[in-house]
């Protein structure tokens, strides 16, 4: 199987949603962390800072981009506390692609930035993911004083500020979604009823509760049951 990591930013507000995570898509995943704001006994636990506001998810995923590179995983994945990752869907996309590449990948989206609506990134709800060579490359321009970044407030922004000075390249996969193969998608499936579950490799944003019929629990039996005898 291919080496990979999945590092989720969150807070210790979002703790039940961490286990919700831990019980269900991350139950098989050996190499899951969480970047959080409070101390834990479980080592998958990591405290970056005492902040529990929004704008500390910049904070949170540069620091994760900084510990995934120490760590060296073939491919790493960056996503929030409300996201479901498919893995079978996940591994399948990774083996599908060569690590050696200088390239991110997810969903790419535009015109959302106020400060700048010209600006294309990829999308931190559907999943930013790394390999190790463009991980490497992209660490360098990180300034090593992360709170510097945090007034920019959104971290997928920040993150594709920072790849514009870097050698790093995108490959989105929204054209994936119409050509049907595997993609990221940046919604929740009760918001997008087009979105084709057996083919997503991540859905955000993911509840606790149901709604819609929908949430951890629910994807997650779909999931078994999707991939049953393999």
């Amino acid at each position: 199987m291919t080496d990979y990591g999945i590092f989720i930013y969150t807070t210790h507000k979002n703790y039940s949603r961490c286990q919700k995570i831990l019980e269900t898509w991350g139950s098989k995943i050996p190499n899951i962390y969480f970047y959080t704001d409070r101390d834990y006994d479980d080592e998958r636990f990591i405290k970056v800072n005492d902040d529990d506001a929004y704008e500390s998810n910049v904070t949170k995923n540069l620091f994760a981009i900084l510990d995934a590179e120490k760590k060296g995983h073939e491919w790493s994945l960056f996503i929030g506390d409300d996201n479901y990752l498919f893995k079978k869907n996940f591994e399948k996309y990774i083996a599908s692609e060569n690590s050696s590449e200088n390239l991110i990948y997810g969903e790419q989206i535009s015109g959302t930035w106020s400060k700048d609506k010209s600006l294309s990134y990829i999308d931190g709800a559907s999943g930013i993911l790394f390999n190790k060579t463009s991980l490497k490359n992209y660490v360098p321009k990180i300034n090593k004083n992360l709170e510097s970044y945090r007034n920019l407030e959104f971290a997928d922004v920040v993150i594709e500020l920072i790849r514009k000075e870097t050698t790093v390249n995108k490959k989105p996969t929204n054209e994936n979604f119409e050509n049907n193969k595997l993609y990221f998608c940046g919604t929740a499936p009760w918001d997008n009823p087009m979105h084709t579950h057996n083919r997503a490799i991540t859905f955000h944003y993911l509840e606790e509760g149901l709604v819609k019929g929908w949430n951890f629990d629910k994807l997650y039996e779909y999931d078994l049951w999707e991939n049953k005898g393999e």
